[in-house]
Order: C-alpha cells, then structure tokens, then sequence
C-alpha cells in the first residue's frame, strides 16, 4: 500500500516537474520490488533446513551467513557476499580471534563442503578477503594495528589449484619476501577464474573506471 500511494504521489509530481530524475528513481523503486518479490528470497530461510545441518554450519550470525550464501547459489544467484565484522583487534586481539576463528572455521568449512558434493566447487569461486594484514608487532593492550605491507587471504573452487600456499613473509610476518602479489594481480586472476573480461571500462561521473588495472597480470600458480 506504501509503494502504491508513494506511485500516486509520484504521477502527481511528474505531471509539472518529470525528469531524467525522477525516472531513475521510478525505476529503481521498480527494480526494488520486483527483487523483494523474487522467489529467490526464500532461500533466506534457514529454518527449511534441517536441524543437523544448521548445526553443522554454526547457528551463530556468520554460519547462519554461510548457509544462506549456498542456499542462493542453489536459486542460481550468481554473486554473494558474506560479511563478518570483528577483525579491528586494536585490543585483546588473541582472544578474540580464536573466537572469530571457530566461527569462520565452522561456516566456512560448511560451505565449502557443500558446494563440493553437489559439484558446484568447480564452478563456484569462493574468496575470503579482508582490507589489509595487521600489525605483526603486539601493543600494550595485546592488539593489532592496521598493517597494509603483508596480508593474506584464501581461494576456493572455480579452477583454482587447492591445497597450496603462494608467497611468504619474513619471520616476524612483517615484510613480503617471496612470491608478491599485488591487487591488480588479484584482480586479473579473479576475472580470469569468473570469466570476466578484464579490459572491460565502466564510466562513473564522466571517469573511465576500470575492472582491473592495465599491469595486473594473471597469477598463473593459482591455476597450474
């Protein structure tokens, strides 16, 4: 009934001031809708699955997550993201990673399980990424800074080779020394793994904005 008067009065605005505006905004009120009535929504249910398997994935927030991410990916969504705040251990940064650690062990691992015995690992590439590394020395109150020089994260699936570690950092975790890979290459290879094309521009405010760097270069380990 909101929408439907919200039309109303917008038909009445139009009549003397339409727009380019005001058309983008009908349209992505429209496209709103038409999502929030999409029977894909139901795979927001977690309650249709079976007790074991909510155990199984972690009934916390982020396992909960997890098994909606595969409960889309069974509708055919085709992008999901999961997120999990917490990583900011400016503070009592050993416990509360053990904590976030047995939660994301937990729904991760799930997930990933699933995706492999119905045989849509292979054509399902899963990253898990944060926005920088932390500091490798402790502060007084046992926690760690933001740290952009070294950082890691992990693939899965969508043609990537399991099972192996690419890259190192000194002893006190703190400097790159073998095998650097910058975010242009990230990118190049996650394109290269969703078959995205790479040189592909898009336009935001009048700037050219592109989907990967010109010097990013595929990280051929990934899938060799």
């Amino acid at each position: 009934r909101r929408l439907e008067l919200q039309a109303k009065l917008n038909e009445q605005f139009d009549k003397d001031r339409s727009s380019a505006a005001s058309e983008a905004q009908a349209a992505m009120f429209d496209r709103a809708r038409r999502l929030m009535d999409s029977p894909k929504n139901t795979a927001f249910d977690v309650s249709a699955e079976k007790a074991a398997t909510r155990d199984r994935f972690g009934r916390g927030q982020f396992g909960e997550s997890c098994l909606v991410a595969r409960r889309l990916i069974d509708q055919g969504v085709q992008c999901v993201e999961v997120a999990m705040g917490g990583w900011d251990t400016h503070d009592d940064n050993f416990k509360r990673v053990a904590d976030l650690n047995t939660a994301l062990d937990k729904g991760a691992s799930a997930l990933l399980d699933d995706l492999r015995s119905s045989g849509r690992l292979d054509e399902t590439l899963v990253l898990w990424v944060g926005d920088f590394g932390r500091t490798p020395r402790i502060t007084p109150s046992l926690g760690r800074g933001h740290y952009p020089g070294a950082w890691s994260l992990w693939l899965a699936g969508g043609g990537v080779k399991g099972g192996q570690v690419l890259g190192a950092t000194d002893a006190e975790g703190a400097k790159v020394i073998e095998h650097p890979v910058q975010v242009p290459d990230l990118f190049a290879s996650l394109a290269h793994a969703t078959g995205i094309d790479r040189d592909r521009t898009f336009e935001s405010g009048g700037r050219p904005i592109s989907i990967v760097f010109e010097e990013g270069k595929l990280v051929t380990k990934l899938f060799s």
